[in-house]
């Protein structure tokens, strides 16, 4: 599974409507088609979540003694 960003608006047999902008999960087969041959989609890169910081010593502190 690929996902893509589509840059122009359009419609498609498996798709349906589609805007400059919409985000799309699909076979890594239709997302080639769609990016290099109709040119009317890019390529999301998968983004690595970060975790969130951990709270610190004082943090913790303030709020074991307001409970």
């Amino acid at each position: 599974m690929r996902r893509i960003r589509f840059t122009r608006g359009g419609s498609n047999t498996l798709v349906g409507n589609f805007a400059n902008g919409d985000l799309f999960s699909c076979s890594d087969a239709l997302a080639r088609h769609l990016v290099e041959e109709a040119r009317c989609a890019k390529y999301v890169e998968p983004t690595t979540a970060t975790p969130a910081p951990a709270p610190s010593a004082q943090a913790r502190r303030r709020r074991a003694v307001s409970s």
